[in-house]
C-alpha cells in the first residue's frame, strides 16, 4: 500500500545522497549527469498513479505543451535546445504540483531524521575540506563554485525540516557560512542575503526566544 509520508522521506534521503551531494562525482567518474531527471521521472510516475491535480496544474501543463509546439513549427531554436529548455523550465513545477498532488508531507520524526542527514554530510564535507580541499572541490566536487551549492541546500533542507528555534536558526548559518569555502563571490552574497533576511527581517520573531 502506498504512503505518501514513507515515499516523501525515502525519496529526500536518496535526493540529498545522490541528487545534491554525490551529482557532480557521479557525473564526473562514472559519466551520468542525468541524476536530477532521473529523480524527476521517479516523482512523475508516482505522481500520475497516484496523485490528484486541480485546474492550475493542468493549465501549466497546457502551457509547457503550447511553448513546446510553438518553438518546434517557428523554428527557434534546435529540437535538441528546445527540449533541454522545457525540461529545465518543467523540473521545477513537476516537484511543485506533484508535492501537492500527492499530498506529501513529513511528521517532526521524518523531519528530525533529515536534519541529522544534513548534518552528517555537512561534517563528511568538511572533512573533505580539512583532508583535501583540492580533491572535494576539483575531483570530487567538479568545480569550487558547486560547494557553495551543495551547502545553500544542505542548509535551507535543514531550516526547512527544522521547528526555527535559535538553535536551529545558528545552525542553518552556520552550515550557510560553510559555503564561504568555495571562494566564490555569490557564497558572499548568499550569506549576506540569509543574514539580512533571517537576522534583520525576523528581529522581531527572534526576540520571543
Amino acid at each position: 500500500m502506498f504512503s505518501a509520508e514513507k515515499f516523501t522521506n525515502s525519496y529526500l534521503y536518496i535526493s540529498l545522497i545522490f541528487g545534491v551531494f554525490l551529482y557532480d562525482f557521479i557525473g564526473k567518474n562514472f559519466g551520468f549527469t542525468y541524476t536530477d531527471e532521473l529523480l524527476m521521472a521517479v516523482l512523475l510516475v508516482y505522481g500520475i498513479k497516484y496523485g490528484q491535480y486541480g485546474k492550475e496544474a493542468k493549465w501549466v501543463l497546457i502551457l509547457f505543451v503550447f511553448y513546446v509546439i510553438y518553438s518546434l513549427l517557428w523554428g527557434v531554436a534546435c529540437k535538441e535546445a528546445i527540449f533541454t529548455d522545457a525540461l529545465i523550465i518543467m523540473k521545477p513545477f513537476v516537484g511543485l504540483y506533484v508535492s501537492i498532488g500527492m499530498g506529501l508531507t513529513l511528521d517532526d520524526i521524518d523531519k528530525e531524521r533529515i536534519r541529522k542527514l544534513v548534518i552528517v554530510l555537512v561534517v563528511i564535507s568538511l572533512g573533505f575540506c580539512a583532508i583535501s580541499y583540492n580533491y572535494f572541490a576539483s575531483d570530487f566536487m567538479g568545480h569550487p563554485s558547486r560547494i557553495a551549492t551543495l551547502f545553500q541546500i544542505l542548509g535551507v533542507t535543514y531550516f526547512y525540516c527544522s521547528e526555527r528555534t535559535k538553535r536551529d536558526i545558528i545552525i542553518t548559518m552556520v552550515i550557510f557560512c560553510c559555503s564561504l569555502l568555495s571562494f566564490r563571490s555569490k557564497s558572499y552574497a548568499f550569506v549576506a542575503a540569509a543574514f539580512f533576511i533571517i537576522f534583520y527581517l525576523n528581529a522581531s520573531r527572534l526576540e520571543r526566544f
